[in-house]
């Protein structure tokens, strides 16, 4: 890595008013009908890339929108896009603060890597530090949902299973193109491992040729068995979100349908293995835990059994349903034993993020009682087909939730 990388990455570090570098690093394909986004996080759409177009997403980097959002960054006004429970500002705020959300690599290595790559990535680091406005750099992640295609059933779902999108050659083009240049791509959906295009570009030859990726994935892990693995061995990995929601042999089938407890935790624990025997070169692995009405009592439960993994729990709210609005205050019991408990395990960031879940849990069901009025009131209509029309018209979904404040 050369001195002036080193020296840009020293200085992101020590300007405190730098809180995310995301606005000049990450693009990301949001749902299946291609709205790209900064990150999830970031409630702006930067534009609409259909799968089957041939239209470059590369304008979408420095159009109007995005500039907007760097702008904020750049004069300290971001939360007019940014939530307070954000876990890159949680973590940049009261946990690490001079953490900055890039991979570090070896020296050695690093100097191994195209002359493309490394270039780039010093463009990159130079503009985030110097937060300019427009950016003469290609990003460093992508995140894409190739499709919604699952092979679980998850109570908790609200993703249109049977909504169809093309992909044509312009999709593959535009990640190919920029695959010089990145040090991570997101692949999610749906469920990675259970699409063709996701597993194409997984197991593909393109990726191969950039020795400098990270994947990474958001997966149920039930079809992660021994053969995919072996697959993943040669490729360097970023992060694996594990999705599971429950350790409980008894809760876990009622969340996660059709998965069996027995495979998905054979294939986890097998995982964590390889990744023990440095078999799998991969960065960090976290397990995912929607806090919904079948579950919330199992928090610690799950805390326990991931730490002793070596796997960091992340913990969310349900969202698309008010379940937990009539039993909120066990709720608020369960998420304070759970903060805790990950304070006394030594999971300091998990226990930070459900300390903000208990400080934004008054405004959560405040929303349950807004949206458990709302269905009240459109019951007449049939909720799946709303779910499928706002999954193809994201804009309007996104102002709809703005006006109703769910």
């Amino acid at each position: 890595m050369s001195r002036n990388i080193g020296a840009q990455i020293q200085s992101l570090k020590s300007d405190k008013s730098v809180m995310c570098i995301r606005p000049w690093t990450s693009l990301e394909e949001r749902s299946l009908v291609g709205d790209y986004q900064v990150c999830c996080w970031i409630n702006s759409i930067l534009g609409i890339v259909k799968k089957n177009s041939d239209t470059d997403i590369m304008p979408l980097w420095n159009n109007d929108d995005i500039r907007q959002i760097r702008r904020s960054f750049a004069d300290g006004t971001f939360r007019a896009f940014c939530p307070d429970d954000c876990p890159m500002l949680i973590r940049k705020r009261e946990f690490e603060p001079d953490f900055v959300d890039l991979y570090s690599y070896d020296p050695g290595e690093y100097d191994q890597f195209s002359e493309a790559f490394r270039s780039n990535r010093e463009k990159v680091i130079a503009s985030a530090a110097e937060k300019r406005l427009v950016s003469d750099a290609f990003p460093l992640r992508l995140k894409i949902h190739p499709s919604n295609i699952c092979n679980l059933d998850c109570r908790m779902c609200n993703l249109d299973k049977g909504l169809k999108e093309e992909v044509g050659e312009g999709y593959y083009r535009n990640i190919y193109r920029l695959m010089p240049y990145l040090e991570e791509i997101v692949i999610f959906g749906g469920e990675p491992f259970a699409c063709k295009v996701s597993r194409d570009l997984i197991f593909g030859e393109e990726i191969r040729k950039h020795p400098q990726i990270h994947l990474s994935t958001i997966t149920n892990g039930s079809l992660l068995d021994d053969r995919v693995m072996e697959k993943l061995q040669d490729l360097r990995l970023g992060w694996f979100s594990f999705s599971l929601d429950s350790c409980s042999e008894k809760t876990y089938p009622g969340i996660r349908v059709n998965a069996s407890h027995a495979k998905t935790f054979r294939n986890l624990e097998r995982f964590v293995q390889k990744r023990d025997r440095g078999e799998i070169r991969i960065r960090d692995i976290l397990a995912n835990f929607a806090i919904q009405a079948t579950n919330y009592r199992e928090i610690g439960e799950f805390l326990e059994y991931m730490h002793s993994l070596g796997i960091r729990a992340n913990f969310t709210m349900v969202t698309g349903t008010f379940e937990l609005l009539d039993c909120i205050d066990e709720v608020e019991a369960c998420l304070r034993a759970g903060a805790a408990k990950a304070e006394a395990l030594g999971e300091k960031l998990t226990a930070v993020e459900l300390v903000h879940l208990l400080k934004e849990l008054p405004d959560y069901a405040e929303k349950l009682r807004k949206q458990r009025m709302y269905f009240k009131l459109f019951k007449i209509v049939d909720r799946e087909k709303v779910v499928s029309f706002l999954q193809k018209h994201n804009r309007l979904k996104k102002t709809l939730r703005k006006i109703i404040g769910i």
